[in-house]
């Protein structure tokens, strides 16, 4: 998305730094770039949709990023969000999730499906259809809608949340009825 411009600029930057010339080629592998593990990364579900992988963690920062992407990934469907609590935001945590939210909503998304006490919270102060607050991720699961081609999801949540069960389950259209969401998360860190 947008937002990784900044970083592509300081890795060619860094580049010319190190003495490497600013030509083609730096410009080819920039553009080649494809995020590691569950940071932004695109997948096609069986459907046709969109999945928007950006689970690895999560920031209101960050959070605004994700939804600007989906904002402006080309789609013609429906833009989703399925969004999990941001962890460690201290006293201001509950401000901060009823402002994505908002900002969710104001950024052209359709339908928002958020789980964590957090997120509880701003979706009944909202009061909105379009911000659903669900307890868990089998509940998630089911609040979302079948997606179809055209259809784009971003999926996002502090890593506490465990969402990468959600990203599988959207990306194989597995339906395990024996599924829990209590998955332990893959990969490097466990932040919260």
């Amino acid at each position: 998305g947008p937002h990784l411009g900044a970083c592509c600029a300081a890795a060619a930057a860094v580049a010319v730094a190190s003495g490497l010339p600013l030509d083609a080629e730096l410009a080819r592998r920039l553009s080649e770039y494809n995020p590691v593990g569950a940071r932004m990364r695109a997948v096609t579900a069986p459907s046709g949709a969109t999945i928007l992988d950006d689970v690895y963690n999560a920031n209101p920062l960050s959070m605004a990023n994700g939804l600007d992407l989906l904002a402006g990934v080309p789609a013609s469907g429906r833009r989703i969000a399925a969004l999990g609590d941001m962890a460690e935001l201290g006293p201001a945590a509950q401000d901060l999730h009823l402002e994505t939210l908002e900002y969710a909503l104001s950024a052209g998304v359709d339908l928002v499906v958020c789980t964590g006490e957090h997120f509880r919270a701003a979706a009944e102060a909202l009061g909105s259809s379009r911000a659903v607050w669900v307890p868990g991720l089998p509940e998630l699961m089911q609040a979302l809608p079948t997606l179809e081609g055209g259809d784009a999801v971003l999926v996002k949540g502090s890593r506490a949340q465990r969402l990468e069960g959600v990203v599988r389950r959207l990306s194989s259209a597995g339906d395990d009825p024996s599924w829990t969401g209590r998955e332990r998360p893959s990969g490097p860190g466990e932040d919260g």
